[in-house]
């Protein structure tokens, strides 16, 4: 099973993916206090599709959600959960970002070291942009408008510019960079699993500019940011929720979790 959410002061939004299921789960919680007991399951909609899943997007604007998976991106109606298209050949595929402005969508595909460019309307595979090597998590920082690329094996992140289709830097980070977040400012937060560590990437310079450990918080994969309280929540392997303050890297607690 794998588990995405998306954090604010008031509601977490819980998509959880468990075998061929997408389930939507939306929690009110205390802004300092989680109720778990409070959760439930309010939608779940059946995917006909085969092999592994990993992240999923909403795309709000046209009410699609995107499912990437080992041989396409499966697309659903976020209001009815229907079918509402694939994007095929996604090879090994990860995730999936948005530049709304372009009407574009870039999918990272693990197994082509490469990412798609389609219509974010007809979902038509329109171009694609060789990474480093097997791209995994990838995001759109809307702050200096760049597409960012995990790379699992080649240990990098790809920099991509989405108005040219072209990669502007490959940033090396000495270990396998899992999921990426920005700040506000364009700041680029990301887990090293194996270092047990997140790392700061300046969005201007594409450099590390520093390196934090979350010990004794192991294998951090989920990573989300809040803009309210500044403050990163990684979701690691060894069943532990890392909390980090953005403005020191000081993990503030680390907090027992499931598997």
């Amino acid at each position: 099973m794998y588990l995405s959410f998306v954090f604010s002061s008031q509601k977490t939004i819980f998509f959880v993916k468990l075998g061929g299921i997408v389930i939507f789960l939306l929690v009110i919680i205390n802004t300092s206090i989680a109720q778990p007991t409070n959760l439930k399951i309010l939608k779940a909609y059946p995917i006909k599709s085969s092999d592994g899943w990993d992240y999923i997007a909403v795309h709000e604007a046209t009410q699609r959600l995107f499912v990437a998976h080992g041989l396409q991106v499966n697309v659903l109606n976020t209001l009815t959960g229907n079918p509402a298209g694939i994007i095929p050949h996604t090879i090994g595929g990860h995730g999936v970002a948005f530049v709304d402005i372009l009407n574009k969508g870039f999918t990272s595909n693990f197994r082509l070291n490469n990412v798609y460019i389609f219509n974010l309307h007809s979902l038509v595979v329109e171009n694609s942009i060789a990474t480093g090597e097997n791209p995994d998590a990838i995001f759109y920082n809307g702050v200096n408008r760049k597409i960012y690329t995990c790379n699992g094996r080649s240990k990098d992140i790809s920099v991509i510019d989405p108005f040219t289709n072209n990669v502007v830097a490959t940033i090396p980070v000495s270990g396998k960079p899992e999921t990426a977040v920005a700040d506000e400012e364009g700041n680029v937060y990301i887990n090293i699993e194996e270092k047990n560590e997140i790392i700061k990437i300046s969005s201007v310079t594409h450099e590390v500019m520093t390196h934090w450990s979350i010990a004794p918080a192991e294998e951090p994969a989920g990573l989300v940011y809040d803009a309210a309280t500044y403050t990163l929540f990684a979701r690691c392997g060894n069943k532990m929720l890392a909390v980090a303050d953005v403005s020191n890297g000081i993990a503030k607690k680390i907090m027992p979790i499931g598997a």
